[in-house]
């Protein structure tokens, strides 16, 4: 008689357990450094779009637009937002923010000062230093634009960071609100649509992260509410949907 081989899992079904099994505190590291690479990457897009707009959109205004909103955004915070959940001001945590970051990535990596020391060429340099120099002075506009939008970037960061509270809020009250209403159609014999959880579940996580990548990314100064508003709602409806029709029997 023949024996039965065992079919051998596949190496992407592997990975996929392992993945699954992973320890807690590799979960939550993972989580942390996916978080660092995508906040990276807005940054990165961020400026990138900014010094695309100088040379194509607003090459008059040059690192002035970026200047100007950076005050608009902090304006916003400071005329529109009373107070955190914590009870400090909104645009003192955002300016406070923007200050650490320049310090840790223009002051205390001297970055600032290797620039300066770059613009300016001695008497007696060779002519690679010259070079180096001469363009230096030449991109000075883009050196100012890039730490502006830095700082842009940290502002957003913190009010995005400010308006997850909200998010939980309205995702517990829509998860709650679902859940009821699952059990009521439950008791009464109600249809299962199984069709619209599966199409609504997948909205859940991208109401989160495109809002965030948008709000980080877009080089004009807009209003907050403006683009988090819309964002907590659709979260909370593809909460709502997603609990309430849940299937009773996968």
């Amino acid at each position: 008689m023949m024996a039965v081989e065992r079919s051998q899992p596949s190496a992407p079904s592997q990975y996929v357990q392992r993945k699954k099994h992973l320890p807690l505190t590799f979960r939550i590291l993972n989580g942390l450094l996916d978080l660092v690479g995508f906040l990276f990457l807005a940054w990165l897009i961020a400026i990138a779009i900014e010094w695309a707009g100088m040379l194509m959109i607003w090459p008059e205004e040059g690192s002035a637009h970026s200047e100007r909103m950076l005050r608009q955004e902090l304006s916003y915070l400071n005329d529109d937002f009373a107070s955190t959940i914590s009870g400090s001001s909104p645009a003192i945590v955002a300016f406070e923010m923007a200050t650490l970051v320049k310090f840790y990535v223009f002051e205390w990596t001297h970055l600032t000062q290797f620039y300066e020391w770059l613009k300016v060429a001695p008497a007696d340099a060779s002519k690679i230093r010259s070079s180096l120099s001469r363009v230096a002075r030449q991109v000075s506009d883009f050196f100012q634009a890039f730490i502006n939008t830095t700082l842009v970037f940290a502002v957003r960061v913190t009010v995005a960071t400010l308006s997850m509270p909200a998010f939980a809020l309205i995702g517990t009250a829509a998860l709650i609100d679902g859940l009821v209403q699952r059990e009521l159609r439950i008791y009464g014999g109600g249809i299962e649509r199984a069709m619209v959880y599966h199409h609504v579940k997948p909205w859940i996580k991208p109401a989160v992260l495109s809002t965030w990548f948008f709000y980080l990314g877009i080089p004009v100064s807009i209003h907050p509410n403006l683009i988090f508003v819309p964002a907590i709602l659709v979260f909370g409806m593809a909460i709502f949907l997603t609990s309430a029709l849940f299937k009773k029997h996968l």
